[in-house]
């Protein structure tokens, strides 16, 4: 597959020294390196200011002698000291793509130190918040999104950033997206027809289709899985590749396979001016982001990570998303909260509320102590819960009977007085089963108050004896 062509350059980056604790981080962009001390010197001679000195005297940094003659001898940029691989880098603009002669920048300093994925990590989440004003667990989720298309071609699974909410909202997310991205391209809409000149010009596409279709959404969800091919202008090649899309106001219109849903709710707050340090953050990060990778690539070829309790369609976007993580299990663990949270509200959204009335109704009779109840008295349960969430819908026995059934909660004749559920082991168990999909966690009872099989069975032997 071809990566990314040679004009695409990362931006310049430099050393940057540690900021005591109470030193507020908005004056100046200044990740932390380890403190040496140093004995006393002779006073060097002057020498003439370079592109690294000026760089250290914008962000107030004091090199000892040895750092500045390790940067005089080495005046190369990132990207060329990477040698061979040329993907390993990328724009935080598309003017970085250019399809004219090729033009090399002026050398900089390499950096004398590569990030870790805790600051890196803190770093874009924090610039994200500033930009877009997502509560925190969609910034983060964006943010692990970045940080994976920085190693696209080493993943198996590419999961798609679905954006929804009001447009201009959006936009600003794809603008963050834009400055942290490996090598992105901000498109209108994309073709089948697009996938060619797209695919050699950039790592990561960023796409707005309010008017998302079936036919763009089963191309979105080709785009996801490295293992699909197409065929283009007589070949046949791989197009897949990070992609964030902004697909209307509305979530859930079509679904996309492997994909991270934010769904972003209008706010009351006012644009503000762009603090200073945003603009730094914006020039550097994406540099320590290309020593990580270049750091951890095979790493994250070779190391996949097992995320548990999570459907198996969550569990590959989880595997994707945390193998870019490399040797920070707190982050991993935060990653699988915020996906085990998502997934709960994507169910949420295609449930039936009336079902999940009459679930909850069900499942609170069946800690009663009772044998049996009448379809009835499960329509007078729902309708209390209602009336308590202020609701005025009143539902009938007959259509709680009819949701019964449809939930496999088949009914039985009670007595002359009508049909209604016997509360033995297995109806118990479908209740409890049905509860874990239809009800939030906090309707749902402690583990020890659940009555299972093998205690159903002890009362069942009590009340024998």
């Amino acid at each position: 597959m071809p990566d990314l062509p040679d004009n695409i350059n990362p931006a310049g980056g430099s050393s940057h020294a540690n900021p005591p604790a109470e030193v507020d981080c908005d004056e100046y962009f200044a990740p932390p390196v380890p403190q040496v001390s140093v004995a006393p010197a002779l006073k060097p001679a002057p020498r003439s200011r370079t592109l690294g000195t000026l760089v250290d005297e914008c962000l107030g940094i004091v090199r000892t002698p040895a750092e500045t003659n390790a940067t005089a001898e080495a005046p190369t940029s990132a990207a060329a000291a990477d040698g061979s691989n040329s993907g390993s880098g990328g724009s935080s603009s598309p003017s970085a793509v250019s399809s004219g002669p090729e033009t090399k920048p002026a050398a900089a300093p390499v950096p004398q130190r590569k990030a870790t994925a805790a600051e890196i990590f803190g770093w874009i989440k924090r610039s994200v918040v500033e930009q877009t004003h997502l509560p925190e667990a969609d910034a983060e989720l964006v943010t692990y999104w970045i940080i994976s298309t920085w190693f696209y071609d080493v993943l198996r699974v590419l999961p798609c950033l679905v954006i929804t909410g009001p447009m201009h909202h959006a936009m600003l997310v794809l603008d963050c997206l834009r400055d942290y991205c490996r090598a992105p391209a901000r498109v209108a809409g994309i073709r089948r027809s697009d996938l060619g000149a797209l695919n050699s010009a950039c790592c990561t596409y960023l796409l707005s289709e309010p008017d998302l279709d079936k036919r763009t959404a089963a191309l979105l969800n080709s785009l996801t899985d490295r293992k699909c091919r197409m065929v283009e202008g007589g070949y046949i090649s791989c197009f897949a590749k990070p992609t964030a899309i902004y697909a209307g106001e509305h979530p859930g219109v079509h679904k996309i396979q492997y994909s991270v849903q934010v769904h972003i709710t209008p706010t009351l707050i006012e644009a503000a001016s762009r603090p200073a340090w945003l603009q730094k953050y914006i020039e550097y990060v994406p540099e320590y982001l290309t020593k990580y990778r270049d750091a951890h690539r095979e790493t994250v070829r070779h190391i996949e990570f097992v995320a548990h309790g999570l459907p198996l369609e969550a569990a590959a976007i989880a595997s994707a998303l945390g193998s870019c993580i490399v040797d920070e299990p707190e982050l991993l663990n935060r990653l699988v909260l915020r996906l085990k949270g998502q997934n709960r509200e994507d169910r949420y959204r295609t449930l039936d509320p009336t079902e999940a009335i009459v679930v909850e109704a069900a499942l609170a009779l069946s800690r009663a102590d009772r044998e049996s109840v009448y379809v009835s008295e499960v329509a007078v349960e729902a309708n209390r819960l209602l009336e308590l969430r202020g609701e005025q819908v009143k539902l009938s026995p007959e259509k709680v009977g009819h949701r019964l059934k449809k939930l496999g909660l088949r009914s039985h004749r009670l007595s002359q007085a009508g049909n209604g559920l016997i509360f033995d082991k297995t109806t118990i168990a479908v209740i409890h089963q049905l509860a874990s999909v239809y009800l939030e966690e906090d309707f749902l009872p402690n583990d020890e108050n659940l009555p299972n099989q093998q205690s159903t069975e002890n009362k069942q032997l009590e009340e024998v004896m």
